[in-house]
């Protein structure tokens, strides 16, 4: 469920920018977070119906610190 997804994820500080349809049968949620660096972070997580998988891809300028950023919000939505 998008609203439980957007409030566990509002609890770390990254907050809902957006829903879209990207065809008949996946939508991405978007999200922004920033670290205390400064750094923003476009966080997407896409859906496909009748799928029970989520893609995540973070999209920032320092690789490691993306990463650490898509394994938070992996424990957040698992």
């Amino acid at each position: 469920d998008f609203e439980i997804i957007k409030a566990n994820l509002a609890k770390r500080n990254i907050t809902f920018v957006v829903v879209r349809d990207l065809g008949p049968d996946q939508r991405a949620m978007y999200f922004s977070t920033n670290i205390i660096s400064g750094q923003t972070f476009l966080v997407e997580l896409k859906f496909k119906s009748g799928m029970n998988v989520c893609k995540i891809t973070i999209k920032a300028a320092n690789k490691q610190l993306s990463e650490a950023v898509k394994n938070v919000v992996e424990k957040s939505i698992s």
